[in-house]
């Protein structure tokens, strides 16, 4: 009896010690930047996505990004440093859009928190195939890019009546997991566009030396699709574990 009640310790103080461990341990599906913001991530396939925009501040060996309101000044043609801003400048849509940076920010190459980086066109390519072949087109069909709804946050699309569009039956969204918010942009001229209509992210491959690639949702299609911006849009960012 006194060998059981010595194992009955034992048991007990090693599930103390496990529980212990577990509660002290940085979840898995989490990513934190140098600002402190915490991120929720999602697998696709062998990709480690960002569930949610980046946030960040400051690039990942502490330089601060300027924060530019000023629309005279974001399109200014003789300037070529890294900005970012809130959409709309309101600070209350960090937190549901997350931040809009220019390529000026993102082709410093330190954007991304270590040891992830922007998604690049490989990256973005290679998500569409796999959903595509994986089922996620909204039909099931494993052809063509039909993806948008299963990237698609849930709400906050402006509305379409066609089926299979991202703005059509919302509540079936998001299939994959990552939450594609309809964030907009800033455009050239430094004003705003398109939240409620369109999510837009760079990718991290220069077209000329102008312009680079970005990838898109749109309220009213059913795909993913890509296309060029100018270095002085202002867009949403992803990340890619390395």
């Amino acid at each position: 009896m006194k060998n059981l009640h010595y194992l009955s310790v034992i048991t007990v103080m090693v599930a103390l010690i496990s529980s212990s461990c577990k509660k002290d341990k940085a979840p898995e599906n989490q990513l934190t930047d140098i600002d402190g913001n915490v991120y929720k991530t999602v697998q696709i396939g062998d990709q480690v996505w960002m569930a949610e925009n980046l946030k960040t501040t400051k690039l990942n060996d502490g330089t601060p990004i300027a924060f530019v309101a000023d629309p005279t000044t974001w399109s200014d043609a003789n300037l070529s440093d890294p900005m970012v801003c809130y959409y709309d400048n309101d600070a209350k849509n960090m937190n549901k859009f997350g931040l809009l940076y220019n390529w000026y920010t993102v082709s410093t190459g330190k954007l991304a928190p270590k040891g992830w980086h922007v998604a690049t066109n490989a990256d973005w390519e290679k998500l569409i195939d796999y959903l595509i072949a994986n089922g996620y087109n909204y039909d099931g069909t494993v052809v063509d890019n039909k993806i948008g709804k299963s990237l698609a946050a849930t709400s906050g699309w402006k509305t379409s009546q066609t089926i299979g569009d991202v703005g059509n039956d919302q509540l079936s969204n998001n299939k994959s997991g990552f939450n594609g918010v309809a964030s907009g942009a800033r455009i050239d001229d430094g004003q705003y566009s398109s939240d409620a209509w369109n999510a837009i992210w760079w990718s991290y491959n220069t077209v000329d030396n102008t312009s680079a690639g970005m990838y898109f949702l749109a309220n009213h299609s059913p795909a993913l699709e890509s296309g060029e911006g100018s270095f002085k849009k202002g867009l949403s960012v992803r990340c890619v574990k390395n």
